[in-house]
């Protein structure tokens, strides 16, 4: 059986729809990515046919691949993300990439293949695909059997200028636009539920989320920093606390800088009148 390189396919929706600026989300995209992905195997990530491709060193194990899928999945600007085979554009190859994937895609009762061609110069149309990949599944899993709409899993195959991408396990994502495509802001941060979700859905539009904290302490307990440092953690955002004595130290500068501003003014105002005044006598 031939070995197969491993690949996550990254699939967007709202990208799709930018207009000349398409390239800087795709790119902050790919950027968020692959600082995710340190930690895993990755080999490089490429934009191809509106998608996005994560290519995973040969070699790589199922459950790797399958970790590296789900943490795909919870970037933002990521609509769906498929677990994989990489192949040559040839449909023997691509149908014993098919039944791996299908033999990775966990139980299930009902499957069909969705095929296209991005390209035609690849002789066989997608009709075509789907019928002879199609029957070597049901060949090979005659217990199966296949449905149209809404199987258990759908069997993805696409066929790019230089290669093939075949899939069968694919989750979807959190959509939205990737983190650093919109600006800076800051949240403020209670340990309620209201605001880390509020905060969630400004990171979900492409929002870089500076979180701050107002604490009572030490008039109240500081249980509320702890759950808001765990917050922060799940939201993986940069945290400012500010503590009541902070609080009572900026706002009493305020105060001081307010009424030295005043003091200024005034004295400002007595000056020009006497002046004023000395002129009146001169005339």
């Amino acid at each position: 059986m031939t070995e197969f390189q491993r690949i996550c396919l990254v699939h967007y929706h709202e990208i799709g729809l930018k207009g000349h600026n398409r390239s800087t989300f795709e790119m902050r995209l790919l950027k968020n990515l692959e600082a995710l992905l340190k930690p895993f195997p990755v080999v490089v990530i490429h934009r191809i046919a509106g998608r996005l491709c994560v290519f995973l060193r040969e070699g790589t194990d199922w459950t790797t691949a399958k970790e590296a899928a789900d943490v795909i999945g919870k970037v933002p600007g990521v609509a769906r993300v498929s677990c994989g085979f990489k192949c040559e554009r040839d449909l023997d190859e691509m149908t014993e990439a098919a039944l791996a994937a299908m033999a990775e895609a966990g139980e299930f009762d009902t499957f069909k293949v969705a095929a296209r061609r991005n390209h035609t110069d690849f002789v066989t149309g997608s009709m075509d695909m789907n019928q002879i990949i199609g029957s070597a599944l049901c060949a090979a899993h005659p217990e199966k059997s296949v449905k149209m709409k809404k199987p258990d899993v759908t069997v993805g195959v696409e066929v790019v200028q230089n290669a093939a991408y075949v899939y069968a396990r694919s989750l979807p994502g959190v959509g939205g636009l990737p983190v650093g495509s919109s600006g800076l802001v800051v949240s403020l941060l209670s340990s309620g539920i209201d605001s880390p979700v509020a905060t969630w859905k400004l990171a979900r539009r492409g929002a870089v989320c500076i979180g701050v904290h107002f604490s009572g302490r030490p008039q109240t307990s500081d249980a509320s920093e702890y759950l808001v440092d765990d917050i922060a953690q799940v939201l993986e955002l940069s945290l400012i606390h500010i503590s009541e004595p902070t609080r009572q130290a900026e706002i009493s500068y305020a105060v001081f800088c307010l009424k030295k501003k005043k003091k200024k003014k005034t004295k400002n105002k007595q000056k020009k009148k006497k002046q004023h005044g000395t002129e009146e006598e001169i005339i």
